[in-house]
């Protein structure tokens, strides 16, 4: 498996380095012929690459990456044109080098411009039918490189850097004229790891007094999170709410108000930059007083594909009703009984009061949440159930 994974990573770097093209024309040394690129946005902004999101990058059938502008300025015919492309790494050196091969030149026509993608390189340039060959690969440093990936498909945190050269009347190998190239470096964006996303605040299952909880989780640092809260149904799973509230676009974009709307369910559909949030007083959905909610976080990668979404686990909590259960000495007895004497000491020391009763998904509050209390300790004191403890 890792020999058939390096297999993939040595082809795609064949032409790598027509991948991470953020150009700054160099001067050119020869004006009468110039060349110059534009990267694909999607890889400017990416945090993550992968080498199975790149594809077939020259034969057609992948992603649009980046196009390239050759320009002839004169009134000549400007022929043997040959492209060097290398890549290079701030930690590892000259990765790899590619030629033009000799025998696959191409030629400009008296003020012709060429524009062009890397998924028109094989198939022949617009207006020039046939397409290039490239010889050259990997130096001594690149094979290094690929060594230290152990078959890993991602590219590590680094800075890159390309160079694209021009030559004309034969390649570089070959003795040819150095025309113009563009250079630029590249990297600050990637990260080095995916950190699992962990919730912390509001615990699962927590029933909370304040209808306008902080929400806490861990997670990497410089990532945008989507932030996602439903109320719970009786006919609908955890996972089908979140997703359908996914398929919308979020309602709030670091504090201010997105393109989505809420679904009648959804409470809150958030970015976020940080990994804190606290639920907003106004311009959402209002947390309901004794109904349950599950949340999920989800870390937003983003790749030259688009956005990938790291999810977190699904917690539930519990919005308290009002006021305490005001049961008096037969719910306390009630929950003596249940809980032990120990347990329910321990309880009212801390300050315990029952809020409400959730059962097989339904949640009581007052006089129903008491009458629920009443119940399990009848059964309780009958033999129907019974209560284990270590």
């Amino acid at each position: 498996m890792i020999r058939h994974k390096k297999s993939i990573l040595r082809a795609v770097l064949a032409f790598f380095v027509l991948l991470f093209i953020l150009y700054t024309p160099a001067r050119s040394q020869n004006p009468d012929i110039t060349i110059d690129l534009n990267l694909s946005p999607s890889l400017n902004r990416a945090q993550v690459l992968t080498i199975p999101s790149i594809g077939n990058i020259t034969g057609g059938k992948g992603r649009k990456l980046f196009d390239f502008i050759i320009r002839n300025n004169t009134n000549n015919q400007q022929p043997d044109l040959y492209l060097t492309i290398a890549f290079s790494s701030d930690k590892h050196g000259l990765i790899a080098e590619f030629f033009q091969a000799q025998e696959t030149p191409f030629e400009l026509k008296p003020r012709q411009t060429i524009v062009a993608n890397n998924k028109q390189l094989k198939g022949g340039l617009p207006q020039i039918p046939n397409g290039l060959k490239f010889s050259g690969g990997l130096t001594d440093d690149g094979q290094e490189f690929i060594n230290e990936l152990e078959g890993a498909l991602k590219l590590p945190q680094d800075l890159y850097t390309i160079k694209v050269s021009l030559y004309q009347n034969a390649n570089s190998r070959n003795g040819g004229t150095f025309i113009d190239e563009v250079i630029r470096t590249f990297g600050g964006n990637l990260v080095e790891e995916i950190t699992d996303l962990y919730l912390a605040q509001p615990s699962d299952e927590e029933i909370l007094r304040d209808n306008l909880p902080l929400f806490k989780w861990e997670g990497a640092f410089n990532f945008d999170y989507r932030l996602i809260v439903v109320e719970a149904s009786n006919r609908d799973s955890p996972e089908s709410l979140i997703q359908s509230a996914l398929s919308s676009e979020p309602f709030l974009v670091r504090g201010s108000s997105g393109s989505g709307t809420l679904l009648e369910y959804e409470a809150l559909d958030a970015i976020v930059k940080n990994t804190t949030f606290k639920y907003p007083p106004n311009g959402v959905q209002s947390l309901k007083e004794g109904a349950k909610y599950y949340w999920q976080v989800f870390a937003l990668e983003e790749t030259i594909d688009g956005t990938d979404l790291n999810p977190s686990e699904i917690w539930s909590f519990t919005v308290a009703s009002g006021k305490a259960v005001n049961g008096g000495e037969e719910l306390h007895a009630a929950l003596r009984r249940i809980l032990g004497e120990e347990r329910y000491n321990e309880l009212m020391n801390q300050g315990f009061q029952l809020f409400s009763i959730t059962q097989n998904g339904v949640t009581y509050n007052g006089a129903q949440a008491l009458q629920k209390v009443v119940e399990f300790e009848e059964k309780l004191n009958s033999g129907e159930i019974t209560v284990e403890g270590n």
